[in-house]
């Protein structure tokens, strides 16, 4: 999940989330998104490839792919 309005830490932010069971979610702002694109994190990669797009307000996947 990603989105500009996350504050404090990763942890921090799922412990704010109403997230349901079975739902694997991290919290990341957009540049440390794309900072982990940048660094060919496996876990960005796989999200890029074949993650849930609910919505890309921020245009990260298109980004991402090019």
């Amino acid at each position: 999940l990603i989105s500009e309005s996350f504050k404090g830490g990763p942890v921090e932010r799922l412990k704010a989330l109403d997230v349901p069971s079975g739902v694997q979610v991290i919290p990341l702002t957009p540049k440390e998104f794309r900072r982990l694109l940048v660094k060919r994190n496996q876990l960005a990669m796989e999200a890029v490839k074949s993650g849930i797009i609910l919505r890309d307000d921020l245009q990260l996947i298109a980004s991402a792919n090019n």
